[in-house]
């Protein structure tokens, strides 16, 4: 009787636990061990994601995608490319991004327009043309765009700083 008592405890404590299993928490495991660092707001929840010169895991965007409560992105020096941008449409909340020294193109920034959210946009050493320019020249809600080390010559800059006045804009 007490065999089978404890395999009956066995394989409820099983079910219970493969129930309680958190999709974020194996979400946050999983980057960790890509070398990608997670941080969690005050309610236990992902809200930055910073992958500086980690290589994104193959599966990254669907990890993030984990994430809903998202705030902030750090992917300073990764292997980026403009359709990569186009999986961060899903992030509502994000506030913060910065792709510095990234490949992301002209179409790329085009995909971040749609991130109404974004306050704060870090573009240092990234390659600009004329469309990344009128691109950005549309992102009314940022609050500060960082630009160091871009090509960006002296008249787009001052596009930029005309377009955006309530923008803080670091060259």
């Amino acid at each position: 009787m007490r065999v089978s008592f404890r395999f009956s405890v066995a394989i409820l404590a099983g079910i219970a636990l493969s129930g309680c299993r958190d999709p974020q928490q194996d979400a946050a495991v999983s980057l960790t061990a890509a070398g990608i660092v997670t941080q969690l707001n005050v309610a236990g929840k992902v809200s930055r994601v910073d992958a500086t010169d980690a290589s994104l895991p193959g599966d990254f965007w669907m990890t993030l995608a984990e994430f809903p409560e998202l705030t902030a992105l750090v992917l300073t020096s990764a292997d980026l490319s403009d359709r990569d941008m186009a999986s961060l449409d899903s992030f509502e909340n994000l506030k913060s991004l910065d792709i510095s020294y990234t490949e992301v193109g002209s179409v790329g920034i085009g995909h971040l327009a749609r991130l109404l959210s974004l306050r704060d946009l870090a573009l240092n050493g990234v390659t600009l043309d004329e469309k990344c320019v009128q691109s950005l020249a549309g992102m009314r809600q940022l609050r500060s765009l960082a630009l160091v080390q871009t090509n960006l010559n002296d008249e787009q800059f001052q596009q930029l700083q005309s377009a955006l006045p309530g923008c803080l804009l670091t060259r």
